[in-house]
């Protein structure tokens, strides 16, 4: 029997209110103010990086924002979806952080496949619809047998990635490239799951009578997951394009 995994989400914490209740014009308002961040963030560094990337003793510094803008967005990413009270402000942050590390692998993947930017982008909106409808009709739903598939597909996809790893040391080029895609397709296939769980979630954050605070989680999730997709097809198209050239 098919069950939806957020049936039994509980009303009885402060984070729900009975006046001001969460909308869906409410969580999507938000969710586009995180994405707006987000791409605000990711344009700055890729309008200032160019010239850099030919010269390495000017990109260093940014490896070291990269990695501390990761590492703030991952603290922010988790703490978000369960310190409730605070969600507003590190979704913000996540937001920000997050399109430090957007910009930036954009631009790097820009400088060897030009036009891989606007591809991504636009095969991550086309994803989230296709998603949306599916959802809506009932096609894709929520349940603990798709939470089967995810956690085996994420183990499938870092017991790969830890091939690929070894494979490097071994085989070709072009091999290795192969594995890579066949790392990134499985990733996305997550991230196209973690959309179906956000969708769910906001449904019954809606139907739960949640407060206003609620659309920031749900809101966070979803630019969590739509940034997730973004940034793996970018990778795939990086090596999609590597293996063509070998």
């Amino acid at each position: 029997m098919r069950s939806n995994l957020f049936d039994k989400i509980d009303t009885s914490s402060s984070y729900y209110d009975e006046v001001d209740r969460a909308t869906v014009k409410g969580i999507i308002f938000k969710t586009v103010i995180l994405l707006l961040l987000a791409a605000t963030s990711a344009t700055m560094l890729f309008i200032f990086l160019p010239d850099m990337l030919s010269d390495s003793s000017k990109i260093a510094p940014f490896y070291g924002l990269l990695i501390a803008s990761a590492i703030v967005a991952l603290i922010c990413g988790i703490a978000g979806r369960f310190e409730t009270k605070a969600t507003k402000y590190l979704a913000v942050i996540y937001s920000l952080a997050e399109g430090i590390t957007v910009g930036f692998l954009t631009r790097l993947v820009e400088y060897y496949v030009p036009g891989a930017g606007v591809i991504a982008l636009s095969a991550t909106f086309a994803i989230f619809a296709v998603v949306l409808v599916l959802y809506s009709v009932g096609i894709l739903r929520a349940t603990t047998r798709m939470m089967g598939i995810f956690i085996a597909i994420m183990i499938g996809a870092l017991l790969l990635s830890i091939t690929s790893f070894i494979a490097w040391f071994f085989v070709s080029d072009h091999t290795y490239y192969m594995i890579c895609i066949a790392v990134e397709v499985l990733f996305l296939i997550e991230g196209v799951i973690s959309l179906v769980f956000n969708f769910s979630e906001a449904d019954s954050v809606i139907k739960a009578g949640c407060s206003k605070n609620a659309e920031w989680c749900v809101s966070l999730g979803l630019t969590i997951s739509l940034v997730y997709i973004y940034i793996d097809i970018l990778r795939l198209i990086f090596y999609i394009a590597a293996s063509n050239r070998n």
